[in-house]
């Protein structure tokens, strides 16, 4: 009977260790994802949403390529 409780006791110990380890490794993927977000920006012409990173920006305002950046700079037609 002592080696029944005490195989259940290694068993359900083996559990909690796994399932505190598995927590903090979840915990550290959802902190470097967090560090990894991009703050999103609209282009000024198509409206798509991009990274700031992949955007070019002129004159302060945000553009998914350059063509759009060129295309909002002519001036307008007569």
């Amino acid at each position: 009977m002592r080696v029944l409780a005490l195989v259940i006791l290694l068993v359900l110990s083996f559990l909690v260790i796994k399932s505190f380890k598995r927590k903090q490794e979840q915990r550290r993927l959802s902190k470097s994802k967090k560090k990894s977000v991009d703050n999103i920006v609209k282009c000024d012409v198509c409206g798509l949403h991009i990274p700031e990173q992949e955007a070019t920006i002129n004159r302060g305002k945000y553009y998914c390529c350059l063509e759009h950046a060129n295309q909002d700079n002519l001036p307008p037609a007569a």
